[in-house]
């Protein structure tokens, strides 16, 4: 996608494009002929600079009771996140004892969130769905039990009221909100407790430490725990700047409510946003009503999965305002959690046309099933509704043969994708122990020009 071809497209993005080495045994290399910039030291360089520069700017928002926004700014998100992080720290949460979080997204989530990192502790999102599930106990217990948490941060004591019953018997300290509409911004309710005094004036986190744990369930059955590192947070944003550069032109709007503990979504959205300054508003387009509460902002950019697409179509067709609102200032969508159907793809382009002037940049991301960052991309225009894109600036991929056909080239491969890696000490790509399994079965779309991208075998071929 390219407006030297794609005029028709509002923005100018990145082309495809991979270098590709084929090893003896068939096996593929596949890396990224863009370079990414040198990424930060950790998330809160973003912060303090936001903080600095544009105090005022809003990072969170979210509605209250009556409909309206409360907004955190990034000053204030700075030096209520210290204050918190002071706190942290003084409760003994660590590397070894990390903050797990069972709430909403929303301010109060934001700040403890920033308050970890800051502290340099790993955050673990919990599904705050998770404590009303008939098997609350049983799924609480065996994560709990998996990370063992230093203390456990709910957003509704009444809502959470079982699950936090079962956790203080598991000897996990916990730490309760009385729920959203007793909330104030800012913590303001902790802190006319006493709970919160003074800034944190601790050392920054080291890059290679864990700042953000995921859970995902194997073939087998057993829940496992994904990890992600400071400088792994910094490397994929880095790494997407390369390949979405109109993300970096602006301070990025985004009207979302993509949970924050879901490992395909959550560290994308919220440190999209952290790097460049911009606006969550924890707010969806099937709920909007231009006749209740305040107005919602035209997002920039918009991060969704593509099954919730469908709902958010069949709304924008019956109600024309909130087609118009959310294709207004619209540069791109992000999918994560799959690639999107043509026919739903070809429905974005015609609204987006038809509201903007533009065809809409469309976007899909894969993280493999060990990692919590995005490995590759498709940033492109393609044929291929089943297309996962090519590798991120900074990444490797290894297509190792599975089936052979006639002529001595695979048919099909298995993908493995590199972590993150320092650039001052590249680990070996050609080495199968370098890397980790993201799908089982993938095809190049075509084997003659793989830069066209990789299509995951559909299930029923496995």
């Amino acid at each position: 996608m390219d407006n030297d071809v794609s005029a028709d497209y509002k923005l100018k993005l990145k082309r495809a494009a991979v270098d590709v080495k084929r090893l003896d045994d068939g096996t593929l290399i596949l890396r990224s002929p863009y370079a990414a910039e040198t990424p930060v030291s950790n998330p809160n360089v973003w912060l303090r600079k936001w903080a600095g520069e544009t105090p005022a700017q809003v990072f969170v928002a979210e509605r209250d009771s009556g409909g309206d926004w409360r907004q955190l700014t990034y000053g204030e998100a700075l030096k209520t996140a210290e204050t918190i992080a002071s706190k942290l720290v003084k409760m003994g949460l660590s590397q070894a004892r990390p903050l797990a979080i069972l709430a909403v997204n929303g301010i109060d989530h934001a700040l403890m969130r920033l308050a970890a990192m800051l502290a340099g502790i790993p955050v673990l999102g919990i599904d705050p769905l998770a404590s009303e599930a008939g098997n609350s106990a049983q799924f609480l217990t065996e994560v709990l039990e998996l990370i063992q948490p230093g203390m456990l941060y709910a957003d509704d004591c009444v809502r959470h009221g079982a699950a936090l019953a079962m956790a203080q018997k598991t000897g996990c300290e916990i730490l309760w909100s009385l729920g959203p509409e007793s909330a104030a911004p800012g913590f303001a309710k902790f802190a006319k407790r006493g709970m919160f005094s003074g800034g944190f004036k601790g050392p920054e986190p080291d890059g290679a430490a864990t700042a953000t744990i995921g859970l995902t369930r194997g073939e087998d059955g057993v829940l496992r725990a994904v990890y992600a590192s400071f400088a792994d947070l910094c490397r994929e944003q880095a790494a997407i700047a390369a390949i979405a550069p109109h993300l970096d032109i602006e301070h990025p709007v985004i009207v979302d409510a993509g949970a924050w503990h879901r490992r395909e979504a959550g560290n994308l959205i919220f440190f999209t946003a952290l790097r460049r300054g911009g606006t969550i508003c924890v707010d969806e387009f099937l709920a909007y009503d231009p006749n209740k509460g305040a107005a919602l902002p035209a997002p920039t950019v918009h991060f969704a999965d593509a099954k919730n697409l469908y709902a958010v179509l069949a709304h924008f067709e019956l109600d024309n305002p909130a087609c118009r609102l959310f294709f207004q200032k619209l540069n791109a969508i992000w999918i994560y959690g799959g690639t999107l159907p043509e026919a739903i793809a070809e429905k974005l382009m015609r609204m987006s046309v038809k509201e903007a002037g533009y065809k809409l940049a469309i976007f899909n991301g894969c993280q493999g099933e060990n990692s919590m960052v995005t490995g590759l991309a498709c940033w492109f225009e393609t044929e291929s509704d089943q297309n996962i894109g090519l590798p991120l600036p900074g990444r490797f991929l290894r297509l190792a043969p599975i089936d052979r056909v006639s002529d001595g080239e695979a048919e099909t491969y298995q993908l493995h994708i590199m972590p993150f890696f320092d650039e001052n000490d590249p680990p070996d790509p050609d080495d199968a122990e370098n890397y980790f399994d993201a799908y089982v079965r993938v095809q190049l779309i075509d084997p003659m020009r793989p830069y066209l991208g990789i299509e995951r075998v559909p299930d029923e071929t496995q």
